[in-house]
């Protein structure tokens, strides 16, 4: 008798992990407030789409991706109110907004997420 996993040629059972969510991200009262969006984070944000998921963005992430809206790779609609600060964000196509992402806005806007040092005092 043949195993599950020769089956199917994996050694365990393959089960996605579903991060949508109908609700944005409720704003945690302990974090530190986030002046602007991390390249970090934008990436997998961008991951996330390109694997065709949903995901809440915030205003400042949404800014950074204006450029894939106008194009119309991406679309995005505002939360529960009209004032929301988490837009539900989807990629339309995948393909040209991966390519359009990091062979041609990467290396243009890169530049504004490199960390800056900051001068100490006892600088020498």
């Amino acid at each position: 008798m043949a195993r599950q996993w020769r089956k199917t040629g994996l050694p365990f059972r393959f089960k996605p992990a579903n991060r949508i969510v109908d609700a944005p991200p409720a704003p945690a009262d302990t974090a530190p407030p986030r002046g602007t969006a991390t390249l970090a984070k934008l990436c997998s944000l961008v991951v996330d789409l390109i694997r065709g998921k949903r995901v809440w963005v915030s205003t400042e992430e949404r800014e950074a991706l204006s450029p894939m809206i106008d194009l119309g790779y991406l679309q995005c609609e505002s939360g529960f109110q009209e004032s929301s600060t988490h837009f539900l964000c989807h990629c339309s196509h995948p393909t040209l907004f991966e390519f359009y992402f990091f062979y041609r806005w990467l290396p243009e806007h890169g530049q504004r997420f490199r960390p800056r040092r900051e001068l100490s005092s006892q600088a020498r």
